[in-house]
């Protein structure tokens, strides 16, 4: 019992730390120590123990299906708040926008998931899945506004010329509000298919549908193939008269073979918003879900890092979900800072070796920013040393 209270923060924090920071000069000092720490302590530690330490303070985030923008910023998130204040971050593949919702609601395990402004309407009003939705679900911030994509061959110039062809709206599991919208507002009837994004894209490459909807962060990930296939272009799209949307454009900068140069693609884009749970404030899931969000907010520019996906740049953290509660400790941030930080921090190579008393400084921010806390002298005193060692290395 006596080890197991002692059991230091640095285990934990520098096991984990060493995958997700590779950066970090402190990091992989940090395992090596963790790792010595963890074979003399883990013996120590009851199952209970190891449970409690694994599901306390680890946030499950449901996003979209892989391939899609907002899972590879859910991936982001387990990156740059892995180990602040003992986070772990674990992002989870999603089965369409209303199955997220779904499983918010009903999944056990899942704290949070990426859900899309117009489903969250629809299905408040629908009242599909349970009564009161607007109860049961809170949003700790808008996280990205997502365009809708129409993609067809040349053949194809504009939506009406879809009238009467099959053309896939959505993956299963999705709603499809947008393309559904779309066709409504320009009076086009269609046969509509519910492929996979990966799959209608093939369908469409090859011919057997005459076009497809995409509605994903730009530059969407599925996209990328096309940069080596000819014979495609996007479709302009008005903005239906839904105030979920706002005019958007796709350039060739995101899409070089789909986008001529100098003409951009008029469109519309939907937010997508971080929900959670609506647990009462005395609830464990509520702590740990207030854990996560002070991160988010602590943390906010090391995702607008160029590192990061591009559309952290945009992601309008600071904004408001007319008509949706906010988390209450998302709200209490975000009413202290309304506008989003600017662009990303250029990360520079350093040319010389600081001075002894700017390195103690640097390492010491380290060490508080990774929650690392040397039990003794003697090992703040090795990584220090090796902190050293890499920066000399990095400066050479």
């Amino acid at each position: 019992k006596g080890k197991a209270t002692m059991q230091p923060r640095i285990t934990r924090a520098a096991r984990s730390k060493a995958s997700a920071w590779s950066i970090s000069a402190l990091t992989a000092v940090a395992a090596i120590v963790g790792g010595a720490l963890a074979a003399s302590d883990a013996g120590a530690q009851s199952y209970g123990q190891f449970v409690r330490e694994a599901n306390d303070k680890t946030i499950t985030i449901v996003a979209g299906p892989p391939g899609e923008t907002s899972l590879k910023m859910a991936h982001d998130l387990s990156m740059v708040l892995h180990c602040v204040d003992g986070l772990r971050i674990v992002p989870m593949a999603g089965r369409g926008d209303k199955n997220n919702v779904y499983d918010l609601l009903f999944l056990r395990g899942v704290d949070m998931a990426v859900v899309r402004a117009d489903v969250l309407n629809h299905l408040e009003k629908t009242g599909e899945f349970t009564g009161a939705l607007k109860e049961r679900l809170v949003y700790v911030a808008p996280m990205v506004e997502e365009e809708v994509h129409l993609i067809a061959s040349k053949k194809i110039q504009s939506l009406k010329d879809l009238d009467g062809k099959i053309v896939n709206i959505g993956r299963p599991g999705s709603l499809a509000l947008a393309a559904r919208e779309a066709l409504k507002a320009a009076g086009v009837r269609v046969v509509e298919t519910n492929f996979d994004d990966a799959l209608a894209l093939e369908r469409v490459i090859d011919g057997g549908i005459a076009a497809m909807f995409l509605v994903d962060g730009r530059p969407s990930p599925i996209l990328k193939q096309l940069e080596t296939v000819n014979g495609l272009h996007l479709i302009p799209l008005p903005t239906p008269k839904n105030p979920a949307y706002k005019p958007a454009t796709l350039e060739q900068k995101s899409y070089p073979t789909l986008v001529p140069a100098g003409q951009p693609i008029k469109t519309f884009s939907v937010s997508s918003v971080l929900a959670a749970y609506n647990w009462p404030s005395d609830n464990a899931r509520h702590s740990k879900n207030e854990l996560f969000t002070r991160a988010l907010f602590k943390r906010e520019g090391y995702l607008r890092r160029p590192a990061r996906h591009p559309k952290w740049l945009s992601a309008p953290l600071y904004a408001t979900l007319k008509g949706w509660r906010q988390f209450a400790p998302a709200k209490e941030l975000a009413e202290a800072k309304r506008a989003p930080q600017g662009p990303a921090v250029a990360v520079a190579a350093s040319t010389s070796m600081p001075k002894e008393s700017a390195l103690e400084e640097m390492f010491q921010r380290q060490l508080q920013e990774f929650g690392i806390q040397p039990r003794t002298p003697e090992e703040r005193a090795l990584l220090f040393a090796a902190f050293k060692r890499r920066m000399e290395a990095s400066t050479r």
